[in-house]
């Protein structure tokens, strides 16, 4: 760190006459009876690189470095909890970014808000597999930090730099909460390997009055099952040729609560081959999200073949499929591991003509071109 900072003075010292410097050092440092934590966060503006952030964690019982697992043992954390503290924590700081910045845009902005970034975070997390000790610090008032910065590819999607990590006995469990019950309700046992999704089949969405109806069926859901909150979405669009805006792509509609609730969610668009075949498109407009949890889903179904890939992942479980409708007699045809949960409710006796989140149906209609 000192070579750098000596090496910017010296290739910028002329320009910094009168000036600012415009190198940056800061640290904070914790100290128990037993362990010492400093963090040191650099930043260079002549270079115009992000903030660096080094970790040093020492034991001083012998003055030697300690990991990340042995640090966080000694707050009470097991080397096995350690993983589901992270992806708890990020999910809950993008869950609370978007809440208060995107809370009432209505707009296609909309869908570029954290939350649609945090599929990918946790992809690029779960990559990383063993990555390097020293990305977590206990700061000057003794919470832990987790250096997302250093522990992430800032291309995968946007997420804090520095992660406060949060624990919850209560919320330990992996499995989505509203999983179990759906499960329950279905007589599937959630802890089943056999199953790794719920999904359901809204509707169609090709006008105003087709996604009211799609989405009266979805408040039925989140009614019973979410006190009325709205998911995530993620929806098939293409850029338009002048690309200012992307206009939808995909009609029909659905709802995939995965098994786990940290799991990411992906779409990826195809598109049929000179040889007869699905081949995945590179589409700007989506490749670059990802949810997490429950999201809701638009995309296309043609007679011959879907126009859309989801993708479910909980670390190094992946399911991927195309939901399509058998023409034989309309059920959906889904791989053996999602269920198609559209018995979980007595659909007619809830869903009401006007009963749907407006919130959705604003953003919704900005992306059909009409909000």
């Amino acid at each position: 760190m000192m070579n750098a900072m000596k090496a910017t003075y010296a290739k910028y010292e002329k320009e910094m006459e009168g000036n600012d410097l415009g190198i940056y050092a800061a640290f904070s440092a914790y100290q128990d009876e037993d362990v010492l934590s400093v963090m040191i966060e650099t930043s260079d503006l002549w270079e115009q690189g992000p903030a660096h952030y080094t970790v040093f964690n020492f034991s001083l019982l012998d003055g030697k470095f300690i990991d990340d697992d042995a640090l966080m043992k000694h707050f009470g954390v097991a080397k096995g909890e350690l993983l589901g503290l992270i992806e708890n924590s990020l999910v809950e700081a993008q869950a609370k970014e978007t809440s208060i910045y995107y809370r009432d845009s209505t707009d296609s902005s909309y869908f570029y808000n954290p939350n649609h970034y945090t599929g990918l975070v946790l992809n690029n997390l779960w990559d990383k597999g063993e990555a390097p000790d020293q990305r977590i610090y206990i700061d000057e008032v003794g919470a832990p930090m987790f250096v997302c910065a250093q522990s992430i590819d800032p291309d995968a999607g946007l997420c804090p730099p520095l992660l406060k990590l949060r624990a919850d006995k209560f919320d330990a469990d992996p499995i989505s909460d509203v999983y179990v019950r759906m499960a329950r309700k279905l007589g599937v046992d959630p802890a089943d390997e056999n199953h790794k999704a719920f999904i359901i089949h809204l509707g169609a969405a090709f006008d105003e009055g087709s996604l009211k109806e799609t989405l009266a069926k979805l408040h039925a859901w989140t009614g019973v099952f979410t006190n009325w909150e709205d998911p995530n979405m993620l929806l098939s669009v293409k850029e338009s040729e002048g690309g200012d805006r992307p206009y939808l792509n995909g009609e029909e509609c659905y709802l995939v609560i995965p098994k786990y609730k940290n799991a990411s969610v992906c779409l990826k668009e195809l598109a049929i081959s000179e040889g007869g075949k699905l081949k995945e498109e590179d589409n700007p407009s989506f490749d670059t999200l990802g949810t997490t949890g429950i999201t809701f889903i638009c995309q296309n179904i043609s007679d011959i073949a879907p126009n859309g890939k989801i993708t479910i992942r909980y670390r190094d479980d992946i399911t991927a499929f195309s939901p399509s409708i058998s023409l034989k007699d309309g059920s959906m045809m889904l791989p053996d591991k999602v269920t198609d949960a559209e018995a979980i409710l007595h659909w007619k006796d809830l869903v009401e003509k006007d009963g749907y989140s407006n919130m959705m149906f604003e953003r919704f209609m900005s992306v059909m071109g009409k909000g």
